[in-house]
């Protein structure tokens, strides 16, 4: 069973005569639910191997934990906000990498852009022309993806 078959499920345990737009309440909820108890685990885990009195685990947990607003969007955590930023960047940086890598290889083989190839048109990565981009017969296009962000 998927995540989203097991929350539906949670879900309709609470409410099993929910019509569509209440079970998108309570599912949401429940996700808002998950999410804070696992970076409520998390911040836990964190803070019992410092040597902290209590009540200052208890005030940086509190702190840790609390919602933030950043350019406008709000967060349930600066935790949240951090890896959010940092995954999405992490994501463009590795594709547009891998995409030059594959570049790179046209052009080691002889392949001149915008003659043999051009890269980022028609919603794709790359577009190869046969025998060229102003004379072509054949058109092969191209989707680059980065296997070690997989």
């Amino acid at each position: 069973m998927t995540k989203s078959e097991k929350l539906l499920e949670r879900a309709l345990k609470k409410v099993p005569e929910a019509d569509l737009n209440e079970l998108h309440n309570i599912t949401f909820d429940l996700m808002k639910m998950d999410r804070e108890e696992y970076y409520g685990s998390k911040v836990e885990d964190f803070l019992k191997k410092l040597e902290l009195a209590k009540e200052i685990k208890i005030y940086l947990k509190e702190k840790m934990l609390e919602p933030v607003i950043i350019k406008g969007k709000e967060y349930s955590n600066i935790m949240e906000e951090a890896s959010r930023r940092i995954s999405q960047s992490w994501q463009a940086l590795s594709g547009n990498t891998a995409e030059l890598i594959a570049e790179r290889e046209l052009k080691l083989k002889g392949l001149v852009q915008n003659d043999k190839y051009v890269r980022k048109r028609e919603g794709t990565d790359l577009i190869l022309y046969y025998p060229n981009i102003n004379n072509f017969s054949k058109k092969h296009r191209v989707e680059v993806k980065n296997v070690k962000m997989r």
